[in-house]
């Protein structure tokens, strides 16, 4: 990687990655876009792109962040073609969204996914005290189609949350906030404090927008860029 992670806990925590995160085994339903690539989807050297992305985007922290995002599970229109939480290629391409070198990697048109759209839209000038993950960080799918999202099942979530619990220690933030009923259940079991808010997608929006709002005012997270 071309740029160091400057942060030692994020640095450690790319080291947790590369040894347990990035060889997970692939399911039928269960797609590791970091190990893995279809190539009829993705282009040549897409799952190496992918871990240079999060690379980069751990990177981009020169001060540990305040707050810890978790949704669900990754998506096909977001993290399963960037190798970033919550992130669609459409944001990659924006520089004000996302000032540091990224590649999407799919074969088509960049991706734009509502549910990252709107999350960034609202926390794009608050990106530096924000790092996002999510409760699976692999991507669930239907079987015999990798362009679909699914729910994760339970043991799913259940086999990364030792993941969680790494993101969260090693990131050193103050606040937890869960995205929907995946995301909470998992911080739960890890005993994690946190407050759980709408997830943005179908209709969410308006509820989310208040709610996230209302939170970064609480805990005196202001604007930094």
């Amino acid at each position: 990687m071309t740029r160091t992670i400057p942060l030692p806990g994020l640095n450690a925590l790319w080291r947790t990655f590369t040894r347990d995160l990035f060889p997970y085994p692939c399911t039928a339903t269960l797609f590791n876009q970091y190990a893995d690539a279809i190539p009829s989807l993705d282009r040549r050297g897409a799952a190496n792109i992918r871990r240079r992305n999060l690379h980069a985007y751990l990177a981009s922290f020169t001060a540990p962040p305040r707050l810890l995002l978790v949704g669900e599970a990754v998506g096909y229109r977001g993290g399963r073609f960037t190798g970033i939480p919550l992130t669609s290629e459409r944001l990659l391409l924006d520089l004000r969204a996302f000032p540091y070198t990224t590649r999407p990697t799919s074969r088509g048109e960049p991706y734009a996914e509502p549910t990252a759209s709107i999350l960034w839209g609202l926390l794009g000038p608050y990106r530096s005290q924000v790092i996002a993950w999510n409760s699976v960080p692999l991507h669930p799918h239907a079987y015999g189609d990798p362009l679909t999202n699914r729910a994760p099942r339970v043991p799913e979530r259940r086999a990364f949350l030792f993941l969680l619990q790494a993101v969260y220690s090693r990131a050193g933030v103050e606040h937890a906030v869960a995205l929907g009923n995946h995301a909470a259940a998992a911080l739960t079991e890890l005993g994690i404090p946190h407050t759980k808010v709408r997830h943005p997608a179908n209709g969410g929006a308006t509820l989310f927008r208040r709610q996230m709002g209302a939170l970064l005012r609480e805990f005196a997270i202001l604007p930094r860029g």
